[in-house]
């Protein structure tokens, strides 16, 4: 779990250096606000963690400490949303790791199955009445 939770600090790190990147680049070269790849400064900012169902504890914890505090970027203010997801694995194949993708699929509050060519269109018909 600490593996997990550093990775997390990790995502939430990077998007942050990312926004404040770009926002100090764009202070120190004088880009106009309508150049290039340029977009109009938000009201805030929504850095979104995808998180496999059941969502941890501690994940929870974590966005809510994080949304609890007063976070900006040059007067911008940031919070944390978690998206929920499920993941569904297909051992497809011979060689395929069963083991792992039912413990993926496990983990994710998903399903596992297996399909060849022949039953793979139906499989995935079946996968997506889910949503």
């Amino acid at each position: 779990m600490n593996r997990t939770r550093l990775l997390f600090v990790v995502i939430i790190s990077s998007a942050v250096l990312v926004i404040v990147g770009t926002l100090a680049w764009r202070m120190l070269t004088d880009t106009p606000g309508d150049a290039g790849l340029t977009i109009a400064r938000p009201e805030s900012l929504t850095i979104r963690v995808l998180t496999a169902l059941p969502v941890e504890p501690w994940i929870r914890a974590a966005a809510e400490d994080f949304n609890a505090g007063t976070h900006t970027v040059d007067g911008v203010p940031i919070e944390v949303a978690q998206v929920p997801v499920v993941i569904f694995t297909i051992a497809f194949g011979q060689d395929a790791d069963e083991q792992l993708l039912q413990n993926i699929a496990r983990l994710g509050g998903g399903q596992f199955r297996r399909a060849d060519e022949t039953d793979i269109k139906e499989l995935y018909r079946i996968i997506s009445t889910y949503f």
